[in-house]
């Protein structure tokens, strides 16, 4: 599924997107091991080592994640977050999307016009009729978040994940290209209005 050989970066009005490269582990690092965040990529919740996250992330990208793409700043040419597509199923025309945004980068638009460059990048260059996206119960904003794109619930896990001292389900929910066709100009005419607003 990998489409990266000329693929320079995705610009949008806010933000662009683009191939991650080996000076990007080090930030990505660092957002891996900070402490508020390690429920959302360590199951054992404990740090790691550089070396060991440089490992880990080489071989999610050779085995486990297609595409990765970091979300820069336009305004500062700075990463605020990532976006990237997972456990791929080529026959079954489907694929997982997991985004993350720093805290400071959150609110401004940002997440929603990196989001639909993404889905509409993987819907314009791959056969695919639907596109996963996993979110914990505890987080009621990453449900909005993905309901603006037309994801619909499809399923959900009871208990998945131990989360600040109790049990939480895990939501799984899923954009259909039909319905992603049918809305995608709404949504990017919604994002350049929020861009216009802001500046």
């Amino acid at each position: 599924m990998k489409h990266l050989e000329n693929l320079s970066s995705i610009t949008g009005q806010n933000i662009f997107l683009r191939p991650i490269v080996d000076s990007d582990y080090q930030t990505l690092f660092s957002w891996r091991n900070e402490s508020m965040w390690l429920y959302l990529w360590s199951h054992p919740r404990r740090l790691v080592s550089f070396n060991e996250y440089a490992n880990t992330l080489e071989k999610s990208l050779q085995k486990d994640v297609d595409i990765w793409l970091m979300i820069m700043s336009k305004e500062n040419n700075e990463p605020i977050g990532f976006v990237y597509s997972y456990d791929t199923r080529p026959w079954d025309k489907h694929t997982f999307l997991t985004m993350f945004l720093t805290p400071t980068s959150r609110g401004k638009n940002f997440g929603l016009e990196a989001g639909a460059f993404f889905v509409q990048y993987l819907m314009d260059y791959f056969p695919l009729e639907k596109i996963y996206a996993d979110v914990f119960e505890f987080n009621p904003i990453s449900q909005s978040f993905v309901k603006n794109y037309g994801f619909v619930q499809e399923g959900f896990f009871p208990q998945h994940r131990y989360h600040q001292g109790k049990f939480w389900g895990m939501y799984r929910l899923a954009l259909y290209r039909e319905k992603w066709n049918g809305i995608k100009e709404e949504v990017f005419e919604n994002i350049k209005k929020t861009s216009s607003n802001q500046s």
